[in-house]
């Protein structure tokens, strides 16, 4: 996945095309749009996560500084986080991650195979895939 290079309408299109857009396009969400409303069906539920939100973004940012191949850190306060700009309300400028790249990779071979490639191995003993509905209106539930 490369996305740090293109321009943000690229890559709100390229995103856009993870969701149902048949289904849910007509809406005019984008997914800040979608995870805002989520966000606030559950503050809505649950009460103010607000606190408790800015208190994780300053962590995982604090944590950044720390790694130098992190794409960002910084020192924030809950203040600048909870007042940050506001995106798709109740979500903030400091709670959405940037565009990032991002790629993983696995080799699978047999275990003939295994036993003449030099370094370690792992054995799989589990696997699962899921994923919920792609389309807004396939949750019963935000």
């Amino acid at each position: 996945e490369k996305m740090s290079h293109a321009p943000t309408a690229t890559i709100t299109t390229a995103l856009n095309c993870a969701m149902d857009n048949r289904a849910d396009g007509e809406s005019g969400l984008t997914f800040p749009g979608l995870f805002g409303l989520v966000f606030g069906a559950y503050e809505h539920r649950y009460g103010d996560l607000r606190s408790g939100t800015a208190a994780v973004v300053q962590k995982n940012k604090r944590n950044g500084l720390r790694n130098p191949l992190a794409q960002l850190g910084g020192n924030f306060t809950v203040d600048e986080i909870v007042n940050s700009k506001l995106i798709s309300d109740p979500l903030r400028l400091l709670d959405c991650c940037p565009a990032s790249d991002g790629a993983a990779a696995v080799v699978v071979v047999s275990e003939a195979l295994s036993r003449q490639l030099a370094g370690p191995t792992i054995e799989v003993v589990a696997s699962v895939q899921t994923r919920g509905s792609p389309r807004i209106a396939g949750h019963s539930d935000l």
